[in-house]
C-alpha cells in the first residue's frame, strides 16, 4: 500500500508543477497582451495629435 500511495503523491506533485506551469504562462501572455493593446492605443492616439498639430499649422501658414 505504501507504494501505491508514493506514486500517487508524486502524480499530485507533478500535475501541480504542470498547473502552476500553466497558469504562470497564461497569466505573462494576457498581461503581455494587455499591455501591447495599451502601448497601440497611446501610439494611436500620439499620432492623431500629431496630425491634429500639422493640420493646423498648416491652416496657419496658409
Amino acid at each position: 500500500m505504501k507504494i501505491y500511495d508514493k506514486e500517487m503523491y508524486n502524480k499530485e506533485k507533478n500535475m501541480k508543477t504542470i498547473v502552476l506551469i500553466i497558469v504562470v504562462f497564461l497569466l505573462g501572455f494576457f498581461t503581455g497582451y494587455i499591455v501591447n493593446d495599451l502601448k497601440q492605443s497611446n501610439n494611436e492616439i500620439s499620432t492623431n495629435e500629431i496630425e491634429i498639430v500639422e493640420n493646423s499649422n498648416q491652416n496657419n501658414i496658409k
